[in-house]
């Protein structure tokens, strides 16, 4: 996907209907081709509409096209190759028209992608900025020009918001670098396994193909909201298929990985065995001390021989509960 078909209402009920909204060929230099867009006028008063083409520079992060700016943006490339048949459209309300316009390449076109933006304006082209008040409806124009066509996708990330979640709401980011001279339009799969190697979902990537423009970076976000009881260690592969000019593909990939811990089950999990060792470690004080006062009634001296020893045999008791509950806890959260 290019774009979306956008309006933008006035006082008066304002709404156009235009097809088609994008338009792509693979053209030659030297090479003329025609086309037609037809607009429907679905408001409640007739209205005249003027062409006019617009070059796009790039493609943003959220998938919008970026405009080139200035006073001779469009007296070049794409836009400039553009003449129209009709040049204004008289549309009544509740009625359609079509434009047509021709495209003529010249011999020096650079092999790639062309983009431009061909929008039916209330502002005669000719106006200058500022000296009317309007709307724009518009398409996308792409032709892919023939020639020595660079294609090269490239991953640049793959990751989640945060490497641990207190609940399952997780949220994926994939970005691709178009590296090469032409639109790159990725979508794939991303493929989650738990702990023990078990495929739990399988999520889709750029359901609506939106593209990357050459030389710019496109990023898509992903959600996965498991429903039920989830927790452990989770690794998530991502694969993406990108259509080449020659009917092959290319794919790229990446894995990363994240934790889902319930805090409102770990939590009282790990209060809990806190506590034990915390009255364990207690009960062992209580221990040693009354067998302290029974070794000073009789043996005297030896007490203090007696205390260090049976201080130091309940340390190291601790200390292997201890280790043994930590290991539990590894083994469990990370083999299940």
């Amino acid at each position: 996907m290019l774009m979306t078909p956008f309006a933008v209402f006035a006082q008066n009920k304002v709404s156009f209907n235009l097809s088609p909204t994008t338009i792509e060929d693979k053209v030659e230099p030297s090479s003329e081709h025609s086309y037609s867009m037809r607009v429907e006028n679905r408001g409640d008063q007739g209205t005249v509409l003027y062409p006019v083409a617009r070059n796009i520079a790039t493609i943003a992060l959220d998938h919008q096209p970026v405009y080139v700016e200035g006073a001779d943006a469009n007296a070049t490339e794409l836009a400039s190759w553009i003449t129209y048949s009709e040049s204004m459209l008289d549309v009544p309300a509740g009625g359609s028209a079509t434009l047509h316009f021709t495209v003529k390449f010249p011999a020096d076109a650079r092999p790639g992608s062309h983009l431009a933006g061909l929008f039916l304006t209330q502002k005669p082209p000719d106006l200058k900025e500022g000296s009317a008040v309007g709307f724009d409806i518009g398409a996308i124009l792409h032709f892919q020009m023939a020639g020595d066509v660079k294609e090269d996708t490239r991953m640049r990330a793959f990751l989640t918001d945060k490497l641990i979640y207190g609940s399952p709401n997780v949220i994926f980011t994939v970005e691709a670098e178009n590296k090469g001279n032409t639109l790159s339009r990725p979508q794939g799969l991303i493929d989650i396994t738990d702990m023990f190697g078990k495929k739990v979902e399988s999520l889709l990537v750029n359901e609506t193909a939106y593209v990357i423009s050459p030389n710019s970076t496109g990023k898509y976000e992903v959600k996965w909201q498991p429903e039920g009881f989830v927790i452990g260690h989770f690794e998530a592969v991502v694969a993406l298929v990108i259509p080449l000019v020659d009917g092959g593909n290319q794919t790229i990939s990446s894995v990363t990985s994240f934790w889902i811990l319930p805090m409102n089950i770990i939590g009282p999990v790990v209060g809990g065995l806190f506590t034990f060792i915390l009255v364990l470690y207690v009960l062992i004080r209580l221990y040693v001390r009354r067998q302290l006062a029974g070794v000073v009634g009789t043996r005297g001296g030896g007490a203090v021989r007696g205390a260090r020893g049976i201080s130091r045999l309940a340390a190291v008791a601790i200390g292997l509960l201890f280790a043994i509950i930590v290991g539990l806890l590894i083994l469990f959260f990370y083999f299940g």
